[in-house]
């Protein structure tokens, strides 16, 4: 669970993401680490909007 969100959430965002800014990532590696900043910075936006 990932602040809320279920990590199948989570990964099917990321996928809308990469579709909709037409992204391509080579290799596993590089496709994970751009996956982990994209949760870093979904954690950050997410407790932004929370704010009051």
């Amino acid at each position: 669970n990932f602040d809320g969100r279920s990590d199948q959430e989570v990964k099917k965002l990321f996928e809308k993401w990469i579709a909709a800014h037409d992204k391509s990532y080579n290799g596993l590696t590089k496709r994970e680490k751009r996956f982990w900043i994209f949760k870093d910075n979904l954690l950050c936006i997410d407790q932004h909007n929370a704010e009051p």
